[in-house]
């Protein structure tokens, strides 16, 4: 299993200047990701890779890294924050499920594990 964020270029170029750029932002978004983010696979015993992928875009290269590494099925969460131009040009989770080769499941923002 795979655990995966990707960065793109133009948004975090303006994060690794100075101000935000003086402190080790990705040291700490590697840090969430290994762990907050993947708790529940922790706990349940799951054995997974956490990869970083910095591209051109967040959709691009999702589809690119699942491609690459035969990956059988895409979870991705949804943020909630999509407003009616995401919807209508396209946020990252309807690209991805409108391109995708292979099943993608989208949990939504509000959803709670029983």
């Amino acid at each position: 299993m795979l655990a995966a964020h990707v960065l793109t270029y133009d948004a975090e170029l303006a994060r690794d200047l100075p101000p935000n750029g003086l402190t080790n932002w990705r040291a700490t978004l590697r840090s969430h990701l290994e762990g907050k983010w993947v708790e529940p696979l922790i706990r349940a015993g799951v054995a997974f890779e956490v990869v970083f992928v910095e591209t051109d875009t967040v959709d691009g290269g999702l589809l690119r890294l699942a491609a690459e590494r035969s990956v059988q099925l895409i979870v991705l969460g949804a943020h909630g924050r999509g407003d009616l131009k995401d919807r209508l040009l396209g946020g990252v989770t309807y690209k991805v499920s409108h391109r995708a080769d292979r099943p993608v499941v989208i949990i939504p923002a509000d959803w709670d594990a029983p």
